[in-house]
């Protein structure tokens, strides 16, 4: 038996799909402002651009990500952003 490889080359993008802002609050029961620090961080930004965007202080954007660890069981932003990516396929099927 030959041995062989697969290469598989996907295209990494960190746009989120329609409707996952309200997908990942539901899911999660998030705030709307949870949803929205949320959404930035799967998106690929930090807490502090985050905090920026949602135009809030830092240590606001840290309580809410606090609470977002316990709403979604992860204790890292690395844990939690891939969280998000795996389950959002399962939140986009019609």
């Amino acid at each position: 038996m030959e041995r062989c490889a697969v290469v598989v080359i996907r295209d990494m993008t960190f746009d989120l799909p329609a409707g996952f802002i309200g997908q990942i609050r539901s899911l999660f029961d998030l705030t709307s402002r949870e949803a929205d620090i949320t959404a930035s961080l799967a998106a690929g930004m930090s807490l502090k651009d985050a905090a920026r965007n949602a135009h809030i202080q830092f240590s606001t954007a840290r309580s809410h990500l606090e609470r977002i660890f316990q709403k979604t069981g992860t204790n890292q932003q690395s844990q939690l952003v891939a969280l998000l990516k795996s389950v959002s396929p399962v939140l986009l099927r019609p």
